[in-house]
């Protein structure tokens, strides 16, 4: 997998987290979309469910906004 562009804060930026630039949305060369974010806490994950292969981020809806509109 490579990484062929990513999405912070402040836009699409050359390095990984630049410029303060976490979380992101990292595209990669076999058409998928990583998000980078904070581990949920064992209680936030009580709450939720998904597959043993899935897990969950967080980022703040300010943060989520911002990346979506450099899409």
């Amino acid at each position: 997998m490579k990484i062929q562009q990513i999405i912070g804060e402040q836009g699409p930026q050359t390095g990984f987290c630049a410029n303060g630039g976490c979380p992101a949305f990292l595209f990669t060369d076999d058409n998928r979309v990583l998000i980078q974010g904070a581990i949920l806490s064992e209680s936030e994950k009580a709450k939720l469910t998904a597959p043993a292969h899935e897990d969950f981020v967080s980022i703040p809806r300010e943060i989520f906004e911002k990346l979506t509109a450099h899409l």
